[in-house]
């Protein structure tokens, strides 16, 4: 179960790093 607990954390820190990053082009563009 930790094994599956820490890949959804993964999972979601990654999606909100992709949206971090997006705003972020977009600001900067």
């Amino acid at each position: 179960m930790s094994k599956t607990k820490s890949t959804k954390i993964y999972e979601q820190v990654a999606e909100k790093l992709k949206v971090l990053i997006a705003q972020g082009e977009l600001q900067q563009g």
